[in-house]
This record gives C-alpha cells, sequence and structure tokens, in this order.
C-alpha cells in the first residue's frame, strides 16, 4: 500500500489556513530586501506560521483535523496535526535539511534519522524536499537553488531548474507571478500546484508589502491521476519557537522501521 504519511505531509503542506497579521512583523532586513518581490529570491521566504483545516490518509485511514505551520530559516518546519473534534495530537513531523523526526502519537510509533531522497520516498511515497515545501507556501525559489538548478527563462511566462532527477517548471501569469508549478522526474509528472490568487503581507519592516499566495491547490500525478492533495489558504509571517528535530519519543514507543514500509516507487527497476 503506497502513499501512507505522504498525503499526511502534503495535506499538512496542504492546508495552512491562517489570519492574515493586522501589524507588521519586524523581521531581519537584507540589502536586497527588494528581490523580494521577484519570484527568485536571496533565501527562503522564514519564518511563517500557519494554522488551518486538513484531510488527511494516514495508516491506511482518512481523517479530518486542523493543522499547525512553523517554518524557521535553516529551513526547519514543523507541522502538528490535530484531531478536529477532540483536538488531540494525532501526528507530529519535523524537518531540516539533513535530520526528519516523525511522531505518530496515534499509534505510539516514531521515526527519527537522516532527511534523503530515499527516506523520503519510504516515509512518504514522494520526494518532497524543505526548500520544495517553502516555493509551495510562497510560490518563491531562492536564488541559489535556481543558479544550482541551472535555472533557465526559455521564454518570459517560464522559469525551469532542476534537482537531482527532478525537473521543475513554473509558469507566470501576467503580473510575473507563479500561476503554476510542475515537478517530474525523469519525465513523469510528480505533481502540480495551482496557485489561485495572491495577498499582500508586510515582510520586512519598512518595506513594501510582498505578495503571496491567498489561495493554492496542490494536485499529486502518477499514471494519468491527477488528485487534489492540498487547498492553501492565508499565511502570516511571525516568529516561531525554536523547533527541534530530534525529541525523546514517550516511554514504551516503538521505532518505525524502514523496512516494514513500502519500498520506494522505482525499488527494483
Amino acid at each position: 500500500m503506497r502513499a501512507l504519511l505522504p498525503v499526511a505531509l502534503l495535506a499538512v503542506v496542504l492546508t495552512a489556513a491562517a489570519c492574515a497579521p493586522t501589524q507588521r512583523v519586524p523581521l531581519d532586513a537584507a540589502p536586497d530586501a527588494g528581490a523580494y518581490r521577484q519570484v527568485l529570491v536571496p533565501r527562503p521566504l522564514v519564518p511563517l506560521e500557519g494554522e488551518g483545516a486538513v484531510l488527511m490518509r494516514f495508516a491506511d485511514e482518512r481523517e479530518s483535523g486542523t493543522v499547525r505551520l512553523q517554518a524557521r530559516p535553516g529551513p526547519t518546519v514543523r507541522l502538528e496535526l490535530r484531531a478536529r473534534i477532540t483536538g488531540t495530537l494525532a501526528l507530529d513531523l519535523r524537518f531540516d535539511p539533513e535530520r526528519l523526526l516523525v511522531l505518530d502519537y496515534a499509534n505510539e510509533r516514531y521515526f527519527s534519522g537522516r532527511n534523503t531522497a530515499a527516506v523520503r520516498y519510504r516515509l512518504f511515497s514522494l520526494d518532497f524536499t524543505p526548500d520544495e515545501f517553502l516555493i509551495l507556501l510562497t510560490g518563491r525559489v531562492p536564488r541559489a537553488l535556481f543558479d544550482t538548478g541551472r535555472g533557465r527563462r526559455p521564454d518570459r511566462d517560464t522559469l525551469v531548474f532542476t534537482t537531482g532527477a527532478a525537473t521543475h517548471r513554473i509558469t507566470l501569469d501576467g503580473e510575473g507571478l507563479p500561476a503554476e508549478w510542475r515537478k517530474s522526474v525523469d519525465g513523469y509528472r510528480v505533481y502540480r500546484v495551482e496557485f489561485r490568487s495572491y495577498q499582500e503581507l508586510p515582510f520586512f519592516a519598512g518595506q513594501a508589502p510582498l505578495r503571496l499566495p491567498r489561495q493554492a491547490r496542490v494536485y499529486l500525478e502518477n499514471d494519468g491521476e491527477s488528485v487534489m492533495v492540498l487547498g492553501l489558504s492565508d499565511l502570516r509571517h511571525a516568529r516561531p519557537p525554536a523547533i527541534r528535530v530530534t525529541a525523546q519519543p514517550e516511554p514504551g514507543w516503538r521505532p518505525i522501521s524502514l523496512s516494514e514500509l513500502p519500498p520506494p516507487p522505482d525499488a527494483g527497476s
């Protein structure tokens, strides 16, 4: 059975619904702060926070609940999924470019290890990096990632770059903002993001508001099928507390063994 945690993660990425801030949040300004108004930015647009509703599939079950998102420079991300009615914490996901932590409160088990493509495939049936997560939320690509990935602009409305075996293609709208983002691996489409509308949010103190996605939809694509797994709503910029990607599990919890999870999609090929 594929996609146990994947949709938990994506659904998570998915529906970060939050109220826009009512006052400017003073963040560390950079000399090239004006570049943040473009698609390519000096660094990931963090810190971020978001809260909202989510429909997740985990351990062959579909559950509705709420999600709390926190993202800090690094980038380091934490996602807390709670049951809708009881508010009980069901899943706690934390990751940075090096480490990945999954605390499964519903089944009293955990995973703590390296955040590699192979591990992400085994846990989520999808290779989804921290940088990609932030691109989803903000519609902005770190300039270093774009340049390292041999980024190019084949025409006025298209940006293309690569990460490993993956190709990313971003289609811009008439205002130069991302309207669609597609990821494919070895010619096969992995997912597609539609940025439906934008909002203006204060970012740097003393700077003009930044336009970030207000509504976005994420579709997983497999064997010609396209399934929406994310509905993104308002985000806010704030300073979340420090995020630890290592934690001591509760007594009696068992570690999640990668051998008990589905193999990567290309295993044996």
